[in-house]
């Protein structure tokens, strides 16, 4: 679909299908379905079997259209709008929408969060630490910080999506209303998910956001240019203040791409066709296989590629004598030992005391062992610092109930947010479509001159109601009224006219 592989929509699949046979000829068209890959019974009969696409309406609002109608007796933008096709699937849906709203809310208002406040707190601690993280990557997985320490068999941490400043906290699992948490845990079935919390506390939070794994460096190359960060430099403004820009506006020299090669354990069911008995697995974000821990069970060891900016952290930990991975035992082999050490480290840490640090290899400091000496960079550290000594001395870091609150107050935030997008829906049903948007055109209108202040059309907007040239016919009529095309040779006049003319080509058009 221009952005990534995904099955047919039931909608598509009714107008691809529905062309098979000729009206009036057959009594019956033939549709033959040919898959390079396995499909899952739900998605084929979904859509084999689905609703087609529903039908709304595209109208819009148009300069040349608005000056038309101003010229028109008895006739007003606000007259055309209420008779729209829009406006009336607005009016038609607007006792759903109203019902739709209700039950949000009702549903929000529901939700019980206990210690609502401190965990509140605790939230908030856990959105500041994510978007710093998020910084961090940024500036440790620049070429000119990061060449230097991949060696073959570093273990590093690497994650499936580059950098995003604006990443929100992941779902930390399946909201259970109390009542069906009750009852389960009376029946003696309660849900999976309700075990897990009722042992969990800080570490356990932490480890579900952490989207990245732990893998072995085989090696890395270079690919093509890219954007570049500029020695591994935080944006002015950091994130130390959480600001929209802590992921590094300074990315704007270009640089060369690196790739990297990472002996990781990745689930087979998510390995793109082919690719099973492969040594080498090229990752795309589109098509990137499914990642997993490496004592998971079930998975498979393979080496995948990824771009340098989906590295997440350094460890000073290698492995020696890396052998040759070409051999799916190889792999195998390597990758059990990476998780010897990283059990290693886990029991250490279990015998000295918990922590937000503890439990892993220990990582390269960006400043004293990776040499960043931005002043930002610096800010973000002891930022990061602050706030993990916060977490380790809330009052909720160690409550058993920490990670039931924060899923309730998660869902709670999931359903405000869907109840005021609803709350909004309605307001804009019950008032006229497009109103806003007329107001702005309108007002585009009055200041440039096309209408006076009663609203009567200028000469200047006599001629841009004639002009047609999809949704450019200001900028159209502002070269012609001054005088853009007087001096233009034929040729130049024509390419330049060129520009605000869209035609789709065809193959029965005149030449």
């Amino acid at each position: 679909d221009g952005g990534a592989f995904r099955w047919l929509r039931s909608g598509e699949y009714i107008q691809m299908s529905g062309r098979a046979g000729r009206r009036g000829l057959d009594d019956r068209g033939i549709v033959i379905l040919m898959f390079d890959t396995q499909m899952e019974p739900s998605i084929a009969r979904d859509m084999i079997k689905g609703a087609a696409d529903p039908l709304v309406s595209a109208f819009q609002l148009r300069y040349s259209q608005l000056l038309q109608l101003a010229r028109t007796e008895g006739t007003t933008a606000e007259m055309l709008l209420q008779a729209s096709f829009r406006q009336w699937q607005l009016r038609n849906n607007l006792p759903e929408l109203e019902a739709r709203a209700a039950q949000l809310a009702a549903d929000r208002d529901a939700v019980r969060v206990q210690q609502e406040e401190q965990v509140t707190s605790f939230y908030e601690l856990l959105e500041s630490r994510l978007r710093l993280t998020e910084a961090l990557r940024s500036a440790i997985s620049d070429p000119a910080a990061a060449l230097r320490f991949l060696q073959p068999g570093r273990l590093v941490r690497v994650d499936s999506c580059p950098p995003n400043a604006d990443r929100q906290l992941p779902s930390l699992g399946q909201y259970v209303p109390p009542a069906a948490a009750v009852a389960g845990a009376a029946a003696g079935t309660a849900d999976d998910e309700q075990g897990v919390a009722a042992a969990a506390a800080g570490p356990e939070v932490l480890s579900r956001i952490d989207r990245s794994i732990w893998g072995v460096l085989v090696a890395f190359e270079k690919a093509g240019k890219q954007k570049a960060t500029g020695g591994g430099q935080l944006s002015a403004g950091a994130a130390a203040d959480g600001s929209d820009d802590e992921a590094g506006s300074s990315r704007g020299s270009m640089g060369p791409r690196f790739v990297i090669d990472v002996l990781v354990l990745v689930d087979p069911s998510t390995l793109p066709v082919g690719a099973g008995g492969s040594d080498r697995v090229r990752g795309a974000e589109a098509t990137l296989p499914k990642l997993l821990p490496p004592k998971a069970a079930g998975g498979v060891a393979v080496v995948l590629s990824l771009p340098l900016d989906h590295l997440s952290a350094v460890s000073a930990v290698r492995l020696k004598a890396l052998k040759d991975l070409r051999t799916p035992a190889a792999r195998t082999a390597a990758l059990a030992a990476a998780a010897e050490v990283l059990s290693r480290y886990a029991a250490a840490a279990d015998s000295s005391g918990s922590g937000i640090s503890t439990g892993q290899p220990p990582l390269l400091d960006p400043q004293q062992d990776m040499q960043l000496s931005s002043k930002d960079v610096g800010r973000a550290v002891s930022r990061l610092e602050s706030l993990e000594s916060r977490l380790q001395s809330h009052p909720m870091w160690n409550s058993q109930a920490l990670l039931p609150a924060l899923i309730s107050l998660q869902h709670e935030c999931s359903l405000a947010a869907a109840a005021k997008q609803a709350k909004k829906e309605v307001k804009e049903a019950q008032g006229l479509v497009l109103q806003d948007e007329l107001k702005a055109r309108m007002r585009v209108l009055r200041r440039l001159g096309y209408l006076d202040n009663d609203g009567l059309v200028t000469a200047k907007g006599r001629v841009a109601a004639e002009l047609s040239s999809g949704h450019d016919e200001l900028v159209l009529a502002e070269l012609l009224m001054g005088g853009a095309f007087t001096d233009l040779a034929t040729d130049q006049l024509v390419a330049l006219c060129s520009c605000f003319v869209w035609s789709e080509k065809t193959e029965g058009a005149a030449k």
